[in-house]
This record gives structure tokens, C-alpha cells and sequence, in this order.
């Protein structure tokens, strides 16, 4: 047994943690920015990093991998493709995913109901909010009819997370 009871090759817990749909491959093991990680030779790797060095080879120096379909978590091999941060950047803002938006594209799709891990729709958060502010229901209470925790429903009434959604008027 390896390190943090981590078993086997890397390669073996790779593919174990991928799961291939018809579009994506998804890896499940996901970092803080919705990129997949591993474990591998006692260092957290990106997974669509080690996905591209298992199936192509190793990374050029002053490369990066990117992602055709501007899903982090997606390993499917072809689905990426190497640049480097300038490429990335022009990929990014030519699809409208800058930080500045577009008409046609939300300002961070990987915000509130366009990350892949939302458990909300933007409907549930003015709904969330509003039920609280009308008084007469407890954060307990509307934790326990979606099926999240009290301290979930907090940070959303506070405004500590879906922060893009306009407070109520």
C-alpha cells in the first residue's frame, strides 16, 4: 500500500476513477477549480494532464493541456489538445468565457447552475432567498426540503456563495 492508503499504480486508480459517457470522459476525483487530480508518484497531478501523457507522451516544455470542450474534469483524449497559456487565453475569450462575458455566454460558465457539480438551478437560489426573507421559515427547515445541510442554505441567504445572483429588490 502506497502513501494515504492509495493502492496500486497510478494508472490503475486513473482509469478507476474515470467514467466515459458519450460526449466526455469524466474523472471524478475533483480539485478545487473542477479539475480532476490524482495521486501519482507522490504528487497531485492534474488528470487531463496525465490523461494526455498516457495516451500521447510526455508534455512539451512551456505547453499546457487544454480542453476542446471547456470541461475541466474531462480526460477524454481526444478532447484535448496542447498550447500555451496564450492559446488558452485566446481560446477562452474567442468562446466568451472570460471573466468579462458576452452577450451570447454567461460571465463564468463554471459558475452557480453551469457547474457541472450545482446542485441548484439560479430559479432555487431567488426562491431559496425569498422564502427566507418573507420570515416564517427556518434555514433549517428549507436545508432539510433541498436535501443540503443548514450551513449551505446560510452561505446562499447570506450571500457568501451564488454571489452573481442579484439580491433580492
Amino acid at each position: 500500500m502506497g502513501k494515504r492508503g492509495h493502492r496500486g499504480p497510478f494508472e490503475d486508480r486513473f482509469w478507476a476513477a474515470v467514467i466515459k459517457t458519450d460526449k466526455c470522459w469524466f474523472f471524478q476525483n475533483i480539485g478545487r477549480r473542477g479539475y480532476g487530480k490524482i495521486l501519482a508518484n507522490g504528487k497531485h497531478v492534474r488528470a487531463h494532464r496525465l490523461s494526455w501523457e498516457l495516451h500521447f507522451g510526455p508534455v512539451p516544455s512551456g505547453m499546457i493541456v487544454c480542453h476542446h470542450c471547456d470541461n475541466p474534469a474531462c480526460v477524454r483524449p481526444d478532447h484535448l489538445f496542447l498550447g500555451t497559456h496564450a492559446h488558452n487565453a485566446a481560446d477562452r475569450n474567442r468562446k466568451g468565457r472570460t471573466s468579462r462575458g458576452s452577450d451570447t455566454a454567461p460571465k463564468n460558465p463554471m459558475r452557480g447552475e453551469w457547474h457541472l457539480n450545482a446542485v441548484f438551478k439560479n430559479a432555487d437560489i431567488i426562491r431559496i432567498r425569498e422564502r427566507y426573507a418573507a420570515g416564517g421559515i427556518s434555514q433549517q427547515t428549507i436545508a432539510d426540503h433541498y436535501g443540503v445541510l443548514q450551513s449551505t442554505i446560510s452561505s446562499i441567504i447570506t450571500r457568501r456563495t451564488w454571489k452573481h445572483i442579484p439580491p433580492l429588490t
